[in-house]
C-alpha cells in the first residue's frame, strides 16, 4: 500500500525535482517505509512505500524492468499474484523479487489491458514507456484505490493518489470546479469522473487511461458491472446460493490474510464485519486481533454488540470508548486527511478504528461492499414502497410533496417530498441528498443541477429488475467508491494502515451480480443471505439487531458544543464572495437547524468541510 504522484511533461523539459519531493511528502503516511524518485526526459515519478508483502528493498518503486525501458508505480495488492506468477514464467519472463508489483509490471506487458481482469485485488497503476513516450493509467474494478489526473497545465500530465497532493506541484493555478461541488453539497461527496478542482478528474473506478507523446489524453471502461454478471453462477436455490456465498466469502478473507505484516479486522458489531471476522477467525491459527470503537452515547453505541461477538469468536479484541472531546479533537485534521471537500460525517470515527487498529497491526478487513451487494440500506426498501405512487399524476405527486415541507413529522414529511420523483433515478436522487428540506435553487449559485442525471447515466445490471435492484446498481458505481472507498482509504491511509475489502473480492462481484432478485432481494429482511449466512456462526438475537453504523451526534453539537465553530464556517460573514454559495440562504439554513425547525446536520458539515478544505488547500 502507498501514495504516488508522477508528471509528464510533452515537450521534455526538466521537472522540478524539490517540487514534486514537496508533494510526495503531503502524502507520506500512505508509505512511510520508504520514499524513492525517478526521473527522466521530462517524465518523473515519487513513491512512498508501505511495505506489505515482500519487505526486500529491491520491490521498492519506482520499479524498473531489466531492460530500463519500463517504470511502473503501483499502489494496492494482487492477492493472486503468485497464480499470475507460474503463467509468465513460462512466457519467459524472469523474475527478480517476489514482490506483486514485478507480477503487475509483466502482466500488462505480456496480455495489455486485458492483464486487468486477471488481477484480483485493488488498485491504481501508473506505467510509463521510456521509448515509445507513452503513460498507462488504471484503476481497480471498485475503485478502492484512487488515482486523480490533472490536466490544468498546458503540455503537462500530472498524477497522484490524493487531490491535495497536486496542488503542491509547479506553475498550479487551480480553479473550483462549480459544476463538481454542486454534487458535492447535494450528496456530501464528489463523484467521478469529477473532482473539486477545474481540470482534474477522479479516474472512475474500473476505467484505464492513456497520454501519449503528442498530448492526447483518453480513457475508457475496462470493468462493468454487466461484465461481472454475465461471469458468475447464477443459483437456483437459496441453500445453493448460500453455499456458494459462504465458500467465496471463505476464500476472500483467505487471500487477504496473506501478508508479512499483522493483520487484524475491524469489528462494527454489523452483519458484514461479523461475517468477516468469522472466516478469519476460522482461517488463523491463535486468536485473530478485532477492533471497535464505541461512543459515551449508549444511543449511538454499539461496542457492546461487538464486544459480544468476538468473545463468542474468541477474538483477541480491542475496544475505545470516545467521549464527544473525543471526536471534536479530529476535526482539525479531516481536511488533510481527505484532501477534497468530503462530508460524510462517520469519516471521524473511521479515523479513529484506524488510529486503534495501527497501534497493533499494519493491515485491517474491513466490511465495506456489504450493503451495495445484498441490499443493505432502507431506502432501497423505500424505492419498492413508493413504486405505487409513481402511477399517480404529476400534479397530484407534486402537491402532496408541497404538503410535505409542512409538515412536523420527520418520516412521513420526507415521505411526501419523496413523491415528487418520478423515477427510480430521481428517488435515489432526493434520498442521498444532504437535506430534504432546502430550496437548492436559493442556496447555489449556479446553474440548477439534475443529480438524478448522475444516476441515469449509471450502466443498469440488466433490464427489467426492481427499483432495489436499480438503486443498488446506482450505488455500486457512485456512493460506494465515492464515499464509503474513498472514507476507508482516506481514514486507514492517514495511519498507514492498508484496509482490505472482501466482499469486493472479483468472484464475489462476479456471484452476487448474476443472482436473481428474487434471491438477491427479500422485501422483509435487509441483506437476508447475509443475515443467513451468519446465523450458521452466530445466535439469532445477534444476527437480527438493526444496522446503526458509525452515527455521530453533530445534529445535538451544532447545538451546543459546536454552535461558535458553525457560525465560524457557515456564516454570511464566513462566506462573503463565494463563487457557489448564497451566503444569506445559509444563514437561513443555520438559523432553521438552531432553532429546532429543520435538521441540516449534513448541509451544514458539507459547508464547513468546504470551508476549511478551501482554506487548507489555499483554493479561492
Amino acid at each position: 500500500m502507498c501514495g504516488f504522484v508522477g508528471q509528464i511533461n510533452v515537450n521534455q523539459t526538466e521537472i522540478n525535482a524539490e517540487s514534486l519531493s514537496r508533494a510526495a511528502k503531503h502524502i507520506v503516511k500512505r508509505g512511510p517505509d520508504s520514499q524513492m524518485q525517478w526521473q527522466s526526459k521530462g517524465a518523473a515519478f515519487a513513491f512512498n512505500r508501505l511495505a506489505i508483502i515482500d519487505l526486500d528493498p529491491r520491490s521498492n518503486q519506482p520499479f524498473l524492468d531489466a531492460s530500463g525501458r519500463y517504470v511502473i508505480i503501483f499502489n494496492g495488492e494482487i492477492y493472486n499474484h503468485n497464480e499470475i506468477r507460474p503463467l509468465l514464467e513460462a512466457k519467459g519472463y524472469a523474475f527478480r523479487t517476489s514482490s506483486d508489483t514485478e507480477v503487475v509490471l509483466y502482466s500488462i506487458l505480456e496480455w495489455g489491458e486485458l492483464a486487468f481482469d486477471r488481477f484480483n485485488g485493488m488498485f491504481a497503476i501508473a506505467l510509463w514507456d521510456t521509448v515509445e513516450r507513452k503513460l498507462l493509467l488504471a484503476r481497480d474494478r471498485m475503485g478502492v484505490k484512487p488515482l486523480y489526473v490533472d490536466m490544468s497545465v498546458s503540455g503537462s500530465l500530472r498524477f497522484a493518489s490524493t487531490l491535495g497532493c497536486l496542488t503542491f506541484l509547479e506553475q498550479t493555478n487551480h480553479e473550483l470546479d462549480t459544476e463538481a461541488l454542486g454534487f458535492y453539497f447535494r450528496n456530501l461527496y464528489v463523484p467521478a469522473p469529477h473532482s473539486a478542482l477545474k481540470n482534474v478528474i477522479k479516474l472512475p473506478s474500473g476505467s484505464v487511461a492513456s497520454y501519449t507523446a503528442n498530448g492526447n489524453f483518453e480513457y475508457h471502461t475496462w470493468w462493468t458491472p454487466q461484465m461481472a454478471a454475465t461471469r458468475g453462477k447464477r443459483c437456483q436455490t437459496e441453500p445453493e446460493t448460500l453455499e456458494q456465498l459462504n465458500d467465496i466469502l471463505r476464500k476472500a478473507v483467505k487471500y487477504r490474510l496473506v501478508s508479512d505484516v499483522p493483520v487484524g479486522a475491524f469489528l462494527s458489531g454489523g452483519v458484514d464485519s461479523s461475517l468477516i471476522v468469522a472466516h478469519m477467525q476460522a482461517l488463523v491459527s491463535g486468536s485473530a486481533k478485532t477492533f471497535t470503537i464505541g461512543f459515551e452515547e449508549t444511543t449511538h453505541d454499539e461496542s457492546p454488540v461487538a464486544r459480544a461477538i468476538a468473545e463468542h469468536f474468541g477474538t483477541d479484541h480491542t475496544e475505545l470508548i470516545l467521549t464527544s472531546n473525543d471526536l471534536l479533537a479530529q476535526i482539525d485534521g479531516l481536511s488533510v486527511a481527505y484532501d477534497e471537500p468530503f462530508a460524510d460525517v462517520s469519516a471521524i470515527p473511521t479515523l479513529l478504528v484506524s488510529q486503534l487498529a495501527r497501534t497493533q497491526v499494519t493491515v485491517a478487513l474491513s466490511g465495506d461492499g456489504g450493503d451495495e451487494l445484498f441490499g443493505g440500506y432502507p431506502y432501497y426498501r423505500h424505492s419498492i414502497q413508493y413504486q405505487p405512487f409513481q402511477k399517480l399524476p404529476q400534479l397530484v405527486r407534486n402537491g402532496l410533496s408541497g404538503i410535505g415541507k409542512y409538515i412536523p413529522y420527520p418520516s412521513l414529511a420526507m415521505g411526501l417530498c419523496a413523491l415528487q420523483s418520478h423515477d427510480t433515478a430521481s428517488l435515489l436522487a432526493f434520498m442521498r441528498s444532504a437535506s430534504k428540506g432546502v430550496d437548492w435553487n436559493e442556496l447555489l449559485l449556479i446553474a440548477p443541477l439534475d443529480t438524478a442525471s448522475l444516476f441515469r447515466r449509471v450502466s443498469q445490471w440488466r433490464s427489467g429488475n426492481t427499483p432495489a435492484i436499480q438503486a443498488m446498481a446506482m450505488d455500486l458505481a457512485t456512493y460506494l467508491p465515492d464515499d464509503i472507498l474513498a472514507k476507508v482509504d482516506r481514514a486507514s491511509m492517514a495511519h498507514s494502515l492498508e484496509a482490505r475489502n472482501p466482499f469486493l473480492d472479483k468472484h464475489m462481484l462476479e456471484f452476487a451480480l448474476a443472482q436473481s432478485d428474487s434471491i438477491l432481494w427479500d422485501n422483509q429482511v435487509s441483506k437476508h443471505l447475509l443475515r443467513k449466512s451468519l446465523a450458521q456462526h452466530l445466535p439469532s438475537s445477534i444476527v437480527n439487531l438493526p444496522k446503526r453504523g458509525f452515527a455521530v451526534p453533530i445534529r445535538s453539537w451544532f447545538r451546543s458544543t459546536l454552535r461558535e465553530f458553525v457560525g465560524d464556517f457557515a456564516s454570511s460573514s464566513a462566506l462573503k464572495g463565494d463563487p457557489i454559495l448564497n451566503d444569506s440562504a445559509v444563514d437561513k439554513i443555520v438559523g432553521q437547524h438552531f432553532s429546532g425547525s429543520h435538521n441540516h446536520e449534513n448541509l451544514i458539515w458539507a459547508i464547513i468541510q468546504y470551508q476549511r478544505w478551501k482554506e487548507t488547500y489555499k483554493i479561492l
